[in-house]
């Protein structure tokens, strides 16, 4: 069962699916908790689940050739982790570490992938989750585009406050 009453229909991806999908998929499904610091998937490895994360916080980061720790984003309450490798079974491409005390589901890849191909209000959440990362990193690399630092900080600050992405209304 999810840990500290937690329900499954407060994840984005699951909610609003049947009570008996959400109790089968919790049959299947493993609960993980990582302490501050520690590994949940290294760079390059295939994840054998699909990683929802029930509560705290993880970040994902390359490491640079001179050993710098590179943070690259962060996944809260109510997040999946291996959302592309779900759909081309591909390794993922950063290492991921838990920031605070964190609880995750573990639902095994297979069941997963059942799940999107038998479940179209699953497939509309997935593919509505995949949009808001894709326009995340055109926003990203637009503001990386722009002619100074203080700019890019300004418009990252100015983003933060109004909670509007990069060239959206």
């Amino acid at each position: 069962m999810a840990p500290r009453n937690y329900t499954l229909d407060q994840i984005p991806l699951l909610s609003g699916l049947p009570e008996e999908d959400l109790q089968a998929l919790l049959s299947v499904s493993q609960v993980k908790t990582l302490q501050p610091g520690h590994s949940l998937i290294k760079a390059g490895e295939t994840p054998a689940f699909l990683i929802l994360v029930l509560q705290g916080r993880l970040q994902s980061h390359e490491q640079s050739s001179d050993g710098r720790v590179i943070g690259l984003g962060a996944f809260a309450k109510g997040d999946a982790v291996g959302l592309l490798s779900l759909i081309d079974g591909l390794p993922i491409s950063s290492s991921i570490n838990a920031i605070d005390t964190t609880d995750l589901l573990l639902i095994p890849m297979a069941v997963a992938q059942r799940l999107v191909l038998t479940r179209p209000l699953v497939v509309e959440r997935l593919l509505k989750l995949l949009a808001a990362q894709i326009r995340r990193g055109v926003n990203d690399k637009a503001m990386l585009s722009l002619p100074n630092a203080f700019h890019r900080i300004f418009v990252q600050v100015n983003q933060l406050a109004s909670d509007t992405p990069l060239g959206q209304p």
